[in-house]
């Protein structure tokens, strides 16, 4: 090679990490003049949000954000899912909103649901960045059905049924242990009607031997179907069938049927963001015991509950809050109660800080059905029978705190993290 020929050559080197430098300088100025987002959601793979959508700015912090997206999901009644996304505009959107949703299939392959959740947000996304730096950068395409989609004729009627079985075997030298569970369960879910069935067994042994010869078994079954009449957009009705026994609980069999009506005080259509609903049941309860009770000494009992609940749950760009209370007694006996409320609370605070809470509290008063013959040692060690009690609780608390970069464009996926 000449001298001429290097020197050219050399030129031609340097022009062409000049023009992919000033490129890059380009993408990364459009970029960075980019809308920021913030996706508030429970179960969402970021990652791959994160790779497919690469004409916005993803931050970890709500208030740095230009544009809020809250993502809520719904299982359906054929067991696949209801996406709602809402997003809200800040700072230069700010009063700019839009709301889109769509279902998945049951079918739905855990890949085909997150591609089908990242189309949908760069469509809404659409209507924000159409005034940014990037609006002469972004291409709409269409790809359109083969053939038009025949009308679908469902041969199962809207019902879905699941079958489940689960089974644990633990064992040393001293002891076995072991616990079956099974479950089938059907559903029918249309926008004015639905009904659902559900059966489960269960079945437990604790076995500690050869030395102290001890043996405890446990069984269960419960079978419930819940049926719901829509009236209007505030107004249901419908009903609960029970019938159930456990050894732990004294209970041989018990039988009931409640008749129920709830009043939502905001719209149906409403709530996969805000509801505040109320419940009112009445109805008997036909009880048949293994041991005879403490309470009445009998082995037997028809007796009359109702009860009222109050279940209410706010999803907002703040957070997400619920709180349930629900209160029953029996007829015959205006002291034969139990009130339960539980409420959970997931709040941001300050920027970076997250604030979760759960807990529950039961005032109880109805245990009508603990057996007269007192518990040994060993029944309350193991919990082999249902225990009186007046009160019982479960509270748990998490916090968490984020700084540093508030930009979280880029995905690494080596070493799994």
């Amino acid at each position: 090679m000449n001298l001429s020929a290097f020197f050219k050559s050399g030129t031609l080197a340097i022009l062409l990490t000049f023009l992919c430098l000033l490129s890059k300088a380009q993408t990364s100025q459009i970029r960075e003049n980019a809308p920021r987002v913030f996706i508030d959601c429970e179960e969402c793979d970021m990652e791959h949000m994160r790779t497919e959508i690469n004409f916005v700015n993803f931050v970890t912090e709500m208030r740095e954000c230009d544009i809020h997206i809250i993502i809520v999901t719904q299982t359906t009644g054929s067991g696949g899912n209801f996406y709602t996304l809402y997003f809200i505009g800040q700072k230069e959107y700010y009063g700019k909103k839009d709301t889109l949703d769509f279902n998945s299939s049951p079918d739905d392959t855990y890949s085909i649901r997150r591609q089908k959740l990242v189309n949908f947000i760069k469509l809404g996304l659409i209507d924000f960045v159409k005034t940014s730096p990037l609006a002469e950068h972004i291409r709409v395409s269409f790809s359109p059905p083969v053939i038009e989609t025949p009308a679908i004729r469902d041969k199962w009627k809207h019902w879905v049924f699941r079958i489940r079985g689960d089974g644990v075997a633990v064992g040393q030298d001293s002891y076995r242990n072991y616990h079956l569970s099974s479950s089938i369960s059907a559903d029918k879910v249309t926008k004015d009607f639905k009904t659902g069935f559900t059966a489960s067994f269960g079945y437990s042994e604790l076995d500690y031997r050869p030395d102290y010869n001890y043996l405890s078994k446990h069984t269960s079954f419960d079978f419930l179907n819940t049926t719901v009449f829509s009236i209007n957009n505030h107004w249901s009705w419908g009903f609960r069938a029970r019938t159930f026994r456990s050894t732990f609980s004294n209970t041989s069999n018990m039988t009931s049927l409640t008749p129920a009506i709830e009043y939502n005080i905001l719209p149906y259509d409403q709530a996969t963001t805000r509801q505040v609903r109320i419940g009112y049941s009445v109805g008997p309860q036909n009880w048949n015991y293994i041991d005879t009770t403490f309470l009445y000494n009998v082995l037997e009992d028809f007796l009359w509950q109702h009860s009222l609940d109050i279940a209410s749950e706010f999803v907002q760009k703040w957070g997400r809050i619920r709180f349930s209370a629900i209160y029953s007694n029996y007829l015959h006996d205006f002291t034969l109660g139990n009130l339960r409320m539980v409420g959970s609370i997931s709040l941001r605070i300050i920027k970076g800080l997250e604030l979760n809470l759960y807990g529950s509290y039961s005032i109880i008063n109805d245990q009508h059905f603990i057996a007269k013959k007192g518990a040994t040692i060993e029944d309350v060690l193991l919990r082999r029978r249902q225990l009186p009690s007046s009160y019982s609780f479960r509270a748990s608390f998490g916090i968490s705190y984020t700084f540093g970069s508030i930009y979280s464009n880029v995905v690494n996926p080596r070493f799994g993290y």
